[in-house]
């Protein structure tokens, strides 16, 4: 449990959707039992929703308004000034899919959501909006569900057993499951790719290898900063690691006439949320499930690593409120 977590019981906001999330989890896991699928994505899902919004509430409930100022005013304890006096009616807050956004820039051990906590909501929309079911995976949807959780109710102080009930013991194994299967794909894979590597290289000979290498390595990162090249965990050249790039903003200092004045800003530094790993080399392919695994969820690049001037240019571009004074 985190610092923050310990630091004291959730109120406000963040204590009533963790409350509900809890109601909808409990839920859900009965609808599992049953054999109530339709039921179980529609709380299932809910349940995850409202979790990461509690997450994002209690650093500020700002953090999950939808923008307006009637929203906020109720968020932030000034309800009584809103437009609209009734909460429920008035307050807009973000969807699930920018409360996964905001997530890691909040909750510490953050894990990102997987591909299928996307099934997952995809299938909730299914019979919420199209009155149409899907079947299939829901053991590991709820194994996974477990899985990812889990910081979340770290930041919140909450324990499994109070999220879950009395069917905590129930995610805990189906999670259990879930990251045994994670962890034998993600073997597999090293070792086919390895065997593979083996294989080229006896085919294509010693001597001929550096001149091929460096037809399939990559000499840099993308144009976008979305992809990077990092050390292939199977054959050990280069691949490409594929996330969501964040640039770490400095203040560039000069000195004039003896006195320091503020000049701009610059790239320090590139944060990659990596989403998926391919090495042209051995061929070997990871999903965002597996990058953990392979020490590869997350890296921080430094401005060794790109072009410091290219990339100013092009997170400046993409930041609307981007300010060089």
């Amino acid at each position: 449990m985190t610092e923050e977590a310990a630091a004291g019981p959730l109120t406000g906001i963040a204590a009533t959707l963790a409350d509900s999330s809890a109601s909808f989890a409990q839920i859900a896991a009965r609808h599992f039992a049953d054999d109530a699928w339709p039921l179980f994505y529609l709380h299932l899902a809910t349940s995850v929703e409202l979790l990461g919004k509690a997450a994002l509430a209690k650093t500020n409930p700002v953090y999950i308004s939808g923008g307006d100022f009637d929203s906020l005013l109720h968020l932030t304890g000034n309800g009584r000034r809103a437009r609209a006096p009734e909460f429920v009616a008035a307050v807009k807050t973000i969807a699930a899919s920018e409360s996964f956004k905001r997530l890691p820039q909040v909750v510490d051990g953050y894990r990102a959501h997987g591909k299928l906590i996307d099934t997952l909501f995809d299938r909730r929309n299914g019979v919420a909006h199209a009155g149409t079911l899907v079947r299939g995976q829901e053991d590991a949807i709820l194994g996974e569900v477990g899985r990812y959780v889990g910081p979340l109710l770290d930041h919140l102080g909450r324990t499994a057993e109070q999220h879950w009930g009395t069917a905590a013991a129930l995610v805990a194994e189906h999670a259990e499951r879930r990251r045994d299967e994670i962890e034998a794909s993600y073997q597999q894979r090293v070792a086919s790719a390895r065997l593979r590597y083996e294989a080229w290289v006896a085919t294509v000979g010693e001597a001929a290898l550096p001149a091929i290498l460096a037809t399939r390595e990559p000499d840099g990162p993308e144009s976008d900063f979305s992809a990077f090249p990092v050390e292939c965990p199977a054959c050990g050249h280069l691949g490409l690691l594929h996330g969501e790039a964040e640039a770490d903003w400095e203040a560039d200092w000069d000195v004039a006439d003896g006195e320091a004045f503020f000049a701009g800003m610059y790239v320090n530094g590139i944060s990659l949320s990596g989403h998926g790993f391919e090495c042209s080399v051995c061929r070997l392919a990871l999903d965002e499930d597996e990058l953990a695994l392979a020490g590869l969820d997350s890296r921080v690049f430094t401005d060794d690593d790109f072009d410091a001037d290219r990339a100013y240019r092009h997170f400046r571009d993409q930041e609307d409120d981007y300010v060089d004074y």
